[in-house]
């Protein structure tokens, strides 16, 4: 069981995570990397507002 708890926090740490819109933070700001965007705004907004409606994710 440990190790279906320990890939659903990694998988909601990946899906939360602004890295994969090509942003960086940096001095506790968001900012545009250099690095390719690996999926769109709205996809990840999309993610963003299911989970809250779920409630995953919240701390």
């Amino acid at each position: 069981m440990r190790h279906i708890f320990s890939n659903t926090l990694a998988f909601i740490k990946i899906i939360t995570n602004q890295t994969y819109l090509g942003k960086v933070k940096f001095g506790g700001q968001l900012h545009q990397g250099t690095h390719q965007q690996l999926i769109s705004s709205t996809l990840f907004n999309h993610v963003q507002n299911k989970m809250e409606k779920l409630g995953i994710g919240k701390k």
